[in-house]
């Protein structure tokens, strides 16, 4: 199984992890707020659509020094803002497996940087096109239809 690292657990972080959750993705959250952690290892994560609601069991930590010793990722999902991404992923690195990846969801501004910081070679973009809310700490909403774009940089097919 994939085990995926997600950090920024705001508007589009806490709509995306509640959704893989509810899929049964194994996820390891990240808040970088300790109020937001708290709501959400007290509560889990609670999403509302316009077609649905939910709220998954789930566990964060508010930084990765706080993550147990000796984990490792497969992959690592940037969904904060943009001005912290580049820490994010450095931050990160020693965390993620030797053919890991990080995923950038703030719609093509940082994926260079992030490049520049951790190889391009792993580094795949993500497009939000859907509006995503926090309502308050580990509750979020969807307040538009629409989808999630992820592909390479270089716009081949891959298996990540």
């Amino acid at each position: 199984m994939v085990h995926i690292l997600v950090q920024g657990i705001g508007g589009v972080g806490g709509l995306l992890a509640g959704e893989l959750l509810r899929a049964g993705v194994e996820l390891t959250l990240v808040t970088g707020n300790p109020t937001i952690t708290a709501a959400i290892n007290r509560n889990g994560i609670a999403i509302s659509t316009p077609d649905d609601s939910f709220q998954v069991a789930a566990s964060a930590s508010t930084a990765l020094t706080d993550l147990p010793p000796g984990q490792s990722f497969d992959c690592a999902y940037l969904t904060m803002m943009a001005g912290g991404v580049v820490d994010a992923a450095r931050a990160a690195l020693p965390l993620l497996k030797d053919n890991a990846y990080f995923v950038a969801f703030q719609n093509g501004f940082v994926e260079d940087a992030i490049g520049n910081a951790v190889g391009n070679e792993r580094v795949i973009s993500a497009t939000v096109a859907l509006g995503s809310s926090m309502e308050a700490p580990g509750m979020y909403r969807r307040t538009t239809a629409g989808r999630i774009i992820i592909g390479e940089m270089d716009g081949r097919r891959s298996q990540r």
